[in-house]
Formats: structure tokens, C-alpha cells, sequence
């Protein structure tokens, strides 16, 4: 498996996580058209190599039409600098801002991206976000994986303010940065293929920030909600470090906070902050790690509940966030309940550790008045990724081995579908030629994984 590790040590940010995600290698292009695709308009983003305490970092910033807009993470919060943290929407924001920051000379390069839109500078509710990313022509990994994110942050502000979660507003700026950042993460995670995820203890800062409601103590509160459960702790840097956003992209993806996983070092990337830190550089490091046998998750926990109060639709959407939370599978199975009525049974399956969280999710976000948990020995193969060429271009491909030896390899489907759109063939006709690829090119790849190289 492959899995993509947050070191924290510096805190996390919406901005920083996508600017590690870029420089850990996702393609930059497939998601500035991604976010196109989005109805988001009146903005550009920027990214470029800077340095920050003497390390080489990727620095993603979304400039907002008619707004000197710039992230900036990690601030000092004093009384010479009371004034500096302004929330853009109406419950804690992310991003600190100054209209006059620049990165200094420590700037390497940089590459621009503009999208010449309008502006547009309106209120939106978590409930026209939701619906907007539903409707937009995005993979579903990456519409259920956003929604779960934006889902987790506005139940935090709510809980935080009294409201209901649909009820939040995301306020002009706040609202675009925000989007950007959720969706862009996850168009580049899915561009990626990680497996699972982890992180590291969190370093959530010192201080105070200054939001629309006052002066907050940090870690702001939101933060402090999404962050319930994970190890954190305060060192180094003075500042609001986690930031909301950065925290719900925590909250939703990892589900083993706390452990560096056992296995290879594939690569590293790091997303930098807006400024400088005195005592250490103001970064965030992802490590994508293959861990050195899948084989050895031999045990999962079993959680199951039998709904026949739900609308069906809230079922389906209830399958997709918990996939989207970590959850190693959700299906659901039709059932005769008493008195005949018909009815669904969700079966969850997920790592011993997570069980508790995925309980505690199922009986808050359904109707049902137990969860019933077991435990079970599973086997399974280790996993490689490749990728085969074909006329319509590479498709990545899963490969299962068992003890070293290659029993299957299945092309992604996503990965067919999006050539098979480009090229305007049907998808089982890119399908059929990747597993042409697999079929024809078995041998070269035994030779390549090998090699190592998968």
C-alpha cells in the first residue's frame, strides 16, 4: 500500500497541503483544470519554489480579483501585530492575511496561472457548496472526498456557533480561497493514488488570533474541534499553525493519527507557508511511504447496522463520507425487516484503531440505535501500482502479489474513463486495451516490479 504521511511539525494549512502535494509531484495542470470546471471565477493562482529556513518548498497562494489577498501562515500574534488576522467569512477562516506581504529574496522561481474570470464576492452556505460539487463534472472520489471536508468544517463552525452546519456561511474571499484549497487537495490527492493516510503529532502553535468575533485563543476553536482525538502539542513557532481547513483535511483523511508507517521512503514534499519563521523553517513535509507488506493488516473490525427509517438517498450519501473518511469499505446489502418492511443493511469495514470514530459516525449521521462491531482475520495481497501505455495513453494499473509473485493486475477505471472522454470512445474500449497491455506486457511487468519499479 501506499501511504501519504503528514509530518506536522510546522502545523498545516489548505494552501500548505497543496503546495506539498504539488511538489510531491501532482500535476499541476490536471488541477487548475479541475477547478475550472468549477463555477469559482475571479481568480489566479500562483505557484512557485521558495525557500523557507534554508529548505526548498512549493508555495501555492490564491489571489482573489480586487482583493490583495495572500496567505500567510504562522504569524507572530502580539499587540504590534493585534490587527493582522482577519477572518473572511463569518466563522473562523483559515488563512491570515496581509495586503502587503511578499515572499523576499528567498524566492527561487515561479510559475503563474491566471484564470481572468470576473470576480464574484458572495456568501455561500456549506449547503450551495455541497450542491455545487455534486453538480461539477469531477471524478467521484474527488466530489465525495471534498464534500467530506467542507462537511467536517462546517459542522465544526456550527457546533462552535450555535448553527446548523448547512446554515454556515463561507464569506466572499473566505469562500473562494477555501474552495480552491479543498478541491484542489483533492484533485491532486486523487491524481496521486495514495492508499491510506497518516500524521504526525500536531504542532498547533501559541497565542492568540484575531477573527471577526474577537481575539481567540489558538488553537482557534474550530480547530481545536476538528483536531479532537489527535496528539498535538505546542513547541517552537508562536502563531496560529493548524489552521481549520487544514485541520478538517486531517480530520477526514487520516485515520491512524499518531504512527509513521513501516515501510519504503518513495519521496518527499514540502508546501511552504507565507513567510519565514525565526526558529525553524515554516513548511509542512509529506512522506508518501509503500509500506513492506501489505500483508500484514491481517486483522479488520466489522461494524454493521440495519436502517429501514432512512431516505434511501441519505443512505447512499451516508456510503460515500464514510468512504471518504477512511473507511477501508462500505456496502449495502437490501434486508426484510419485522413486519416485512424492507429495509438496508450497512456493513463497514475499517482497522481495528478506527472502530470506536466509525461507531461514533454511525450513530450520529443515521437513524439506526446500535452499531454491532466484530472482529475479523482477513489475508490480502500486496499491492503495487504501474502503468501500461496504451493508444489513448497510460493507464495506471493495480497489481496484487502474494509472497513476491504476481497473481493479478486490473487497470484503474477512473484512469479509463478520463481517456476514454478525451479521446470520445466508449470507456470499456480504453479498459479493453489496457488489459490488452497487462495481458501482452505480463512478463515485463514481473521484470518491473521486480526491478522496484512500481
Amino acid at each position: 500500500m501506499k501511504i501519504l504521511y503528514f509530518d506536522l511539525f510546522s502545523g498545516c494549512s489548505g494552501d500548505m497541503i497543496l503546495g506539498a502535494l504539488l511538489d510531491l509531484g501532482a500535476d499541476f495542470e490536471a488541477v487548475r483544470q479541475g477547478l475550472a470546471a468549477l463555477p469559482v471565477t475571479g481568480y489566479r493562482l500562483e505557484v512557485g519554489r521558495v525557500l523557507r529556513g534554508g529548505i526548498a518548498a512549493t508555495r501555492l497562494t490564491v489571489h482573489v480579483e480586487g482583493q490583495e489577498h495572500k496567505h500567510v501562515h504562522g504569524r507572530v500574534h502580539d499587540r504590534a501585530r493585534a490587527g493582522e488576522h482577519e477572518h473572511d467569512y463569518d466563522h473562523d477562516h483559515e488563512h491570515e492575511h496581509e495586503h502587503e506581504q511578499r515572499d523576499q529574496p528567498s524566492t527561487i522561481n515561479h510559475q503563474l496561472s491566471t484564470l481572468s474570470q470576473p470576480p464574484t464576492h458572495d456568501h455561500r452556505t456549506f449547503a450551495q457548496i455541497r450542491d455545487m460539487i455534486a453538480a461539477a463534472p469531477l471524478a467521484p472520489a474527488v466530489r465525495e472526498r471534498a464534500t467530506a471536508i467542507f462537511e467536517h468544517l462546517a459542522v465544526a463552525e456550527g457546533k462552535i456557533h450555535g448553527r446548523p452546519p448547512e446554515t454556515v456561511h463561507f464569506h466572499e474571499v473566505g469562500a473562494v480561497d477555501s474552495i480552491v484549497d479543498i478541491v484542489g487537495i483533492c484533485l491532486a490527492l486523487d491524481g496521486l493514488g495514495f492508499d491510506g493516510f497518516a500524521c504526525s503529532a500536531a504542532n498547533v502553535g501559541s497565542g492568540t488570533v484575531r477573527c471577526a468575533h474577537g481575539v481567540l485563543p489558538v488553537p482557534a476553536p474550530a480547530t481545536a474541534e476538528l483536531l479532537r482525538g489527535f496528539p498535538v502539542y505546542s513547541a517552537h513557532f508562536a502563531g496560529e499553525l493548524v489552521t481549520p481547513t487544514g485541520a478538517a483535511v486531517l480530520r477526514t483523511l487520516v485515520a491512524a493519527p499518531g504512527r509513521l508507517p513501516a515501510g519504503t521512503l518513495l519521496r518527499t514534499g514540502w508546501g511552504a507557508g507565507g513567510r519565514e519563521h525565526p526558529d525553524g523553517p515554516n513548511a509542512l513535509r509529506l512522506l508518501a511511504i509503500e509500506t513492506a507488506d501489505a500483508g500484514a493488516d491481517t486483522e479488520v473490525s466489522v461494524l454493521e447496522c440495519n436502517l429501514d427509517d432512512m431516505i434511501p438517498e441519505l443512505v447512499g450519501e451516508l456510503a460515500d463520507t464514510l468512504r471518504a473518511a477512511g473507511a477501508l469499505d462500505v456496502f449495502l446489502t437490501p434486508v426484510q425487516m419485522k413486519k416485512s418492511r424492507p429495509g438496508t443493511l450497512l456493513t463497514l469495514l475499517c482497522r481495528p484503531a478506527d472502530a470506536p470514530r466509525f461507531a461514533e459516525e454511525l450513530l450520529a449521521r443515521s437513524t439506526t440505535f446500535g452499531v454491532r462491531t466484530h472482529h475479523c482475520a482477513r489475508e490480502v495481497l500486496d499491492r503495487r501500482n504501474l502503468a501500461v501505455d496504451t493508444p489513448y495513453g497510460a493507464v495506471s494499473v493495480k497489481a496484487g502479489l502474494r509472497r513476491g509473485r504476481l497473481l493479478k493486475a486490473t487497470p484503474e477505471f477512473e484512469d479509463c474513463r478520463r481517456l476514454a472522454a478525451a479521446a470520445g470512445v466508449p470507456a470499456a474500449a480504453v479498459y479493453q486495451a489496457a488489459a490488452a497491455a497487462v495481458a501482452a506486457g505480463w512478463d515485463n511487468l514481473v521484470r518491473r516490479l521486480e526491478a522496484g519499479d512500481a
